[in-house]
């Protein structure tokens, strides 16, 4: 493009918008609006030629674009009359400038525009140098081709947005110091920086160990999720490491294959594979998948083979697809790569392998790692499991409390009901007792006694307490019965519960015949036929009571014989209480 030749923007015209494409039409140039872009905002700038969606990789006027009204003529964009580049709006009647290359001003006649398929558009002088370029010029993209010269300042500044090319506050330039940028003969590319005592990896591609060049050799797959021991070989293949050597991180030269192809050959099928190089960037076209395998299976240098499904083919109503694209693998396998998603590059891939090589692998599912989805199931399946096995046991608990308070309940309920048994059945006993013959009197009849349960003899003296204890004499301890006795409190021993229900004289005199039986001398006790006529009769005087029996005697009674001494500590009697 010379002097007089002009870039225009027909927005409001039928005509079509000049645009400059390189020679092999990579790159073109000329007007245009951001894709998706709300705004009438028109930019000069360079992107790749008829590819979709467009993707621009320099922008002129970024700072000051045209805007487009029912009124615009449209801009031009060319060389000016002053030799620079210039971008001007006609919308006012006279042009305006939008941008220039702000070169010297010189005559303009013998200068050319020229876009290479680099990207790199280029003014020249008559004689051939280049007076302007954009590659030393660049907005935010940096191309092959494009260089850091020392003496010149390179700076890459990213969009606002994707629908915004103005300047941000992100850049990328060349740095001054120690920064390098090192690649490394596995193809990755690092970035690094000099703290005054080691390198600092600032940047680096690939990030995936995986997207390394080959990181597991031919035949050997690699799988992110593995940090420790990323790579393995096909099933099929033989390694020559030991299972130490694995952790090494070299794996050149590593897998082989166990026996030659063309001998009874299957095909293993692996999931999620991102393979290397195939044979052509052209696939063969077969009508099902049986074809794509025997196109393989017919060529013993075939490798492998992968195919892609056409989803515009499938018939109404039909799953099953009328053509596919076939890619075959003839070269070693290399690049093999496990992928937990699927995106780009990724598809179902068939490795070539013999039936004998084959029945030394476990499964499929021992090379090909669950993916995320897989995995998501499976803990869920696991947490499910484990709450309802949780449950279970909670449930069975909580069952398991209930029968045992039931139980406990039941043997409570039938400890109380033996206890009312055992009450009535010693209550008809001591009945039998006063209305025998030996204690009846002729002519009288039988006498009511009253009856006490252990429970209230076990209250009344606090479980046979050793703090409610007085002493102890012939038949047992004396309990607090005798110091009420004697404090006139005898009223006292009477449970609360019986208050309103209960005669005083009769309770007095049940404590009075009590204190009788446990005297100390046998002479001071009445026997059982004075007891019942005590308690038969209510106009009977009862003997005065003397001290109950202690731990020591204090003497023999009056009616022992005078010739014996008083002695201390002498033969005690004890009653021993046991329950039925």
């Amino acid at each position: 493009m010379i002097y007089g030749d002009w870039i225009r923007d027909k927005v409001n015209s039928k005509e079509k918008t000049i645009t400059l494409v390189s020679a092999k039409e990579i790159f073109e140039l000329g007007f245009f609006t951001p894709e998706g872009s709300p705004s009438e905002k028109r930019y000069v700038g360079i992107w790749y030629y008829k590819l979709s969606p467009r993707t621009v990789v320099w922008v002129a006027n970024r700072k000051n674009p045209l805007v487009t009204t029912s009124r615009t003529r449209g801009g031009t964009f060319g060389i000016a009359e002053d030799g620079n580049l210039q971008l001007f709006d006609y919308s006012a009647g006279k042009g305006r400038s939008f941008w220039s290359s702000n070169l010297e001003s010189s005559s303009s006649s013998n200068r050319t525009l020229t876009l290479l398929d680099t990207g790199n558009l280029v003014l020249t002088e008559y004689n051939g140098i280049r007076l302007w370029e954009s590659f030393k010029n660049p907005t935010d993209t940096f191309l092959p081709g494009m260089k850091m010269d020392e003496d010149e300042s390179l700076t890459l500044t990213s969009w606002k947005d994707q629908f915004d090319p103005n300047v941000d506050d992100i850049s990328f330039t060349k740095g001054e110091g120690t920064n390098s940028l090192v690649i490394y003969s596995n193809g990755k590319l690092e970035y690094v920086t000099w703290d005054d005592q080691n390198w600092e990896v600032a940047w680096s591609v690939p990030s995936d160990r995986c997207d390394e060049l080959n990181i597991c050799g031919d035949f050997g797959i690699c799988n992110t999720n593995e940090q420790m021991r990323p790579c393995r070989c096909l099933p099929g293949f033989k390694s020559s490491l030991v299972e130490e050597e694995w952790y090494s991180g070299d794996y050149s030269d590593v897998c082989t294959r166990e026996s030659k192809l063309c001998e009874n050959d299957t095909f293993l099928k692996l999931k999620m594979m991102k393979v290397g190089r195939r044979d052509s960037t052209t696939s063969i076209q077969v009508n099902n998948v049986a074809e794509c395998e025997k196109t393989c299976l017919d060529d013993c240098k075939c490798q492998a083979y992968s195919f892609e499904t056409h989803q515009n083919s499938l018939k109404r109503g039909d799953s099953t697809p009328t053509n596919l694209s076939c890619w075959t693998w003839s070269e070693n396998l290399n690049d093999l790569q496990e992928e937990n998603i699927t995106r780009d590059g990724v598809h179902t891939f068939f490795v070539r392998v013999t039936l004998s090589d084959l029945n030394d692998e476990t499964s499929n599912s021992s090379i090909v790692k669950p993916t995320r989805r897989t995995s998501l199931y499976l803990i869920v399946s696991l947490t499910v499991t484990s709450v309802i096995v949780l449950s279970i046991i909670f449930i069975s608990l909580i069952i398991w409390r209930k029968k045992q308070t039931k139980m406990r309940e039941s043997r409570q309920l039938s400890n109380q009901q033996n206890r009312t048994l055992n009450k009535l059945d010693t209550e008809r006993h001591i009945q039998e007792l006063m209305n025998s013959s030996e204690i009846k009197e002729e002519g009288e009849k039988g006498i009511d006694v009253p009856f006490f349960t252990l429970e209230s003899i076990l209250t009344a003296t606090n479980n046979f307490s050793v703090e409610n204890k007085l002493g102890q004499g012939g038949y047992g301890p004396v309990y607090k019965a005798w110091k009420l006795w004697t404090e006139n409190k005898v009223l006292e021993l009477m449970d609360q519960s019986l208050q309103e229900s209960c005669k005083e004289g009769q309770l007095i005199k049940c404590v009075n015949i009590g204190l009788l039986c446990v005297q100390e001398d046998p002479v001071d006790r009445p026997n059982m036929s004075n007891i019942v006529t005590m308690l038969d009769s209510d106009s009977a005087t009862l003997p005065s009571v003397k001290q109950p029996a202690f731990v020591l005697r204090r003497g023999s009674s009056n009616t022992a014989s005078s010739s014996k001494p008083e002695t201390a500590n002498t033969e005690i009697s004890y009653t021993i209480e046991e329950g039925r």
